[in-house]
C-alpha cells in the first residue's frame, strides 16, 4: 500500500461468509431438522384430516342420488297432471312401483300404462310442458344473473362496462 492512501471498503460487496455470525452449533441444527419433520408430518396429517372430513360417506351419497331420482321423478308427474291428471297417477304408481300384485294386475297396469303414455296428444302436449319448463327455468337463470355483463367483470348493478 502506497503512503498517504486511506484504505476504502466497498459498500456494496456482499459480506463474507459467517462474517458477522458464528456458525450454529450442532444441536441448534438437529433441533430445526426436528423441527421441520414435525411440521411435515402434521402438515400432511390436517390435510388428510380436513379432505376426509369433507368427503362423502357411501350412504350420503347414495341419499342425495335418491333425492336426485324422486325430484326428477316430481317433475314428471308434474309434468303430465298439465296434459293428463290420469296418465299421471298411473306415472306415479310406476314410479312407486305399485303395479299390481299379481301377474294380471301387472299386465293390466302395463297395457295402460303404454296406451296413455303412447298417445299422440299426451305426447304432444307432455313435450310442450317440457318446452315450457326448460324455458322457465332459462328465464329464472337470466333474471338471477341478470346483473353479469360477462363472466369475467362480475356483477355491475348499474349497467355494461361502456356506460
Amino acid at each position: 500500500m502506497k503512503a498517504g492512501r486511506l484504505k476504502t471498503e466497498n459498500l456494496y460487496a456482499a459480506p463474507k461468509k459467517n462474517e458477522h455470525m458464528p456458525p450454529p452449533s450442532d444441536t441448534v441444527l438437529q433441533s430445526r431438522s426436528v423441527a421441520m419433520k414435525y411440521a411435515v408430518k402434521y402438515t400432511v396429517l390436517a390435510a388428510a384430516v380436513l379432505l376426509s372430513a369433507c368427503a362423502l360417506t357411501p350412504e350420503q351419497q347414495a341419499e342425495r342420488e335418491a333425492a336426485r331420482i324422486r325430484a326428477r321423478q316430481n317433475l314428471q308427474v308434474g309434468l303430465a297432471a298439465q296434459c293428463d291428471p290420469e296418465t299421471a297417477r298411473l306415472m306415479r304408481r310406476q314410479f312407486d312401483g305399485d303395479t299390481g300384485s299379481g301377474e294380471k294386475e301387472r299386465q293390466a297396469f302395463r297395457l295402460a300404462y303404454l296406451d296413455r303414455v303412447n298417445d299422440k296428444m299426451f305426447q304432444a302436449c307432455y313435450k310442450m310442458a317440457w318446452q315450457s319448463y326448460a324455458a322457465q327455468v332459462e328465464l329464472e337463470d337470466m333474471r338471477r344473473y341478470r346483473y353479469y355483463d360477462d363472466w369475467w367483470y362480475g356483477p355491475r348493478p348499474w349497467g355494461p362496462w361502456w356506460w
